[in-house]
């Protein structure tokens, strides 16, 4: 419990809500992604960098929010 409080305490919802919403739609990505998949690697990446928090618990809390999921991610099948 208190890892879990700590990542919502260093990694607020709405801010990390933001930084993935915008994340995502530069890479085109909507939905879940695997966690070993290269964009999923790279958006941990972009949430430690942001939040100054280890992978791992970037990770831990993108997985406990929904954003990683073992399901294929979707792509957009038209570009505007």
């Amino acid at each position: 419990q208190a890892g879990y409080a700590s990542g919502v305490f260093l990694m607020p919802i709405t801010p990390l809500k933001k930084l993935v919403a915008d994340f995502l739609r530069s890479t085109r990505i909507y939905g879940s992604l695997s966690p070993s998949d290269e964009v999923a690697l790279q958006l941990g990446g972009r949430v430690q960098q942001e939040f100054q928090v280890s992978l791992e618990a970037a990770r831990v809390r993108l997985g406990k929010l929904g954003y990683f999921t073992e399901k294929e991610a979707s792509v957009q099948l038209f570009v505007s």
